[in-house]
């Protein structure tokens, strides 16, 4: 079984990427626990905190990003912008393709930080909501 060879933290990051794609931001601790096959004092060990998973699971989404970045785009900086920033997109959906559970976390991270700054009033909720 997949999860015997599985360290508990790395489980607690891929499902917390899992269901923050299928829930979005509001995914709950035991929900969490539970799609790891673990317990919530684990990930509390591991991660301090809720915020703690949250920010492992987008760290390294964001390392995949620049993984693929780097393969991609920095190889056509002699090129012309466009072929920069064509390549940079390329990347990106590469990394989706490969990996799309930590960048698609990610991405929904970015948007909800974006979100809260333009709507510091709003609740995570309102917003996971306002650009699905």
């Amino acid at each position: 079984m997949r999860y015997a060879k599985e360290r508990p933290e790395k489980r607690l990051v891929r499902m917390a990427q899992q269901l923050i794609c299928r829930q979005g931001l509001q995914v709950q601790v035991r929900d969490i626990c539970k799609a790891a096959h673990t317990s919530p004092p684990v990930l509390y060990r591991f991660f301090g905190s809720r915020q703690g998973l949250m920010d492992k699971a987008v760290s390294e989404g964001w390392d995949l990003i620049g993984h693929e970045l780097i393969l991609r785009a920095l190889p056509t900086v002699g090129g012309t912008g466009t072929d920069v920033i064509v390549n940079a997109f390329d990347a990106l959906f590469e990394a989706l393709d490969k990996h799309p559970d930590a960048v698609g976390a990610t991405l929904i991270m970015m948007q909800y930080h974006n979100a809260r700054i333009e709507e510091p009033s709003k609740s995570v909720h309102e917003l996971n909501y306002a650009w699905l």
